[in-house]
Formats: structure tokens, C-alpha cells, sequence
């Protein structure tokens, strides 16, 4: 919203552009429109926000459960209440919302494979190609929506441009996304990463690579704790004995 503020005394700013998630709906059903929801039973988003503030941290966290409802993160919730705010408040200027899935790596530019980041996906190959982790709470067929970043940075630019050509106080939403048509899941997912890790070792390799999807809470915990937790504080002991860092 500050940065909203600052929009609105730029007298010659033709478009104000926003960069939310396709998860900001992910409490919903169905086919997700391009458009901002309004709020169950015509809650005003501002007024939502201001309660939550007046509640203080310690309060929020306790009551995070029930505050968020249907999303499944704050993540999810807080992006979902900025589109509304910027719904409510935008005024006259011409307001062009993005919203990508899965980000990676790029897909031809600047060139193929190109990232500098090991945020969401990418985080999570590089752990599974150094053999890092093993195991992750999801089963195969789950869905898993990846975007090149140059599509997204693509298609931002693209919305700008159109939102320009648009009447002031125009608002357009985009999704940059694939499941409609190039649908993907965390089977497919793994098989490419675990064939680049064979193609393409690593050169600090922590362990063999190798994954399974656990979807049963138990199981995954158990996986974890004997593979993953229960190594490295036996690690953490020795080296507080021996002294060797």
C-alpha cells in the first residue's frame, strides 16, 4: 500500500504493476478466473487487515489457524488480501497484476538453466541433486505448476504493455502458469531431477541422490528423523568430543 502511495504521485506513471501468486485462490474450486474475489460475505480487506494489526504478534500467532480459514499458509493469505487492497484502492491508475506459479530456472534467456537463486523450486533440486534430502511429505501424482522465470518476466512486461493501452483505472490479471495445458506432477518432477543428478554430478556431493514421496505424516516423520536428524546430531556430538569442527 505505501508502495501504492508512492504510484499515485507519479504524475507520468502510465501502469502500476503487481507480482502476486496463482496460489493467492487456492481456498477455491474449480476454474480460477482472471479477476480478484472479493472477500466471503463482502468483508472490506482493509478492515480485515487493521483488525489483525490491532491483535498484536503474540495474539496472531495463537489465532494464525483461524484467521487464515481455508488458505494454507500466511503466505497464500497475505498475497490473496494485497490483490484485494489494491482492488479497493488503485484509484485511477491502470493496475497490472502477474501471477506465477512454480518459478525455475530460465528456459532460453538470458540463457538455458540460468537462475540465481535457490528459493522454492530451485531449493529443492539442488537438495535433492546433492542428496541432501530423500524424502518429501507429497505423494507422485500431486500437481506441481513450474514456470520458467523468462516466461514470467515475459508475460509481466507483456500485461504492462496492455495495461497501458488500457482506460485509467483499468485493472488486468494474468496468470503465468501451465497446468491448464501442460499439466505436471511431482513424478515427473523427480524422474528429471534424478536423471540430471546421474547426467550431471555434483561436485560437493553430500550423498547419493535418491527420492520418495511419503505422503503419510507418520511415515514421513520417521524417514526423516532416522535418515536425516538423527545423523547429524550424532555428527553434532562428535564434533563437540573431538573438537574438529
Amino acid at each position: 500500500m505505501r508502495m501504492l502511495e508512492l504510484a499515485k504521485e507519479c504524475e507520468k506513471l502510465l501502469v502500476y504493476t503487481h507480482v502476486s501468486t496463482a496460489y493467492v485462490n487456492c481456498n477455491r474450486r474449480g476454474d480460477i478466473e482472471e479477476t480478484v474475489y472479493d472477500l466471503p460475505g463482502g468483508q472490506d480487506p482493509e478492515e480485515v487487515i487493521e483488525s489483525i494489526i490491532r491483535m498484536g504478534p503474540q495474539r496472531v500467532q495463537e489465532q494464525e489457524a483461524n484467521l487464515i480459514g481455508d488458505w494454507p499458509n500466511t503466505y497464500t493469505y497475505t498475497k490473496s488480501m494485497a490483490e484485494r487492497s489494491l482492488k479497493k484502492n488503485h484509484g485511477n491508475l491502470r493496475v497490472a497484476i502477474v501471477r506465477p506459479s512454480i518459478i525455475v530456472s530460465c528456459y532460453d534467456e538470458p540463457c538455458r538453466g540460468w537462475s540465481d537463486t535457490l528459493a522454492a523450486a530451485g531449493g529443492l533440486t539442488w537438495a535433492m541433486q546433492t542428496g541432501l534430502i530423500h524424502y518429501i511429505k507429497t505423494y507422485y501424482d500431486c500437481p506441481f505448476d513450474l514456470i520458467p522465470c523468462d516466461f514470467v518476466t515475459n508475460i509481466i512486461i507483456a500485461n504492462t504493455a496492455y495495461t497501458a493501452s488500457c482506460p485509467a483505472a483499468s485493472l488486468n490479471v494474468a496468470h503465468a502458469a501451465t497446468t491448464g495445458k501442460n499439466q505436471f506432477n511431482i513424478r515427473g518432477f523427480t524422474e528429471y531431477v534424478m536423471r540430471s543428478a546421474q547426467e550431471r554430478e555434483y561436485i560437493k556431493q553430500i550423498a547419493d541422490p535418491s527420492f520418495q514421496a511419503t505422503p503419510n505424516d507418520k511415515v514421513f516423520k520417521t524417514k526423516l528423523y532416522l535418515t536425516e536428524k538423527l545423523p547429524t546430531k550424532i555428527m553434532h556430538t562428535v564434533s563437540r568430543v573431538t573438537r574438529n569442527k
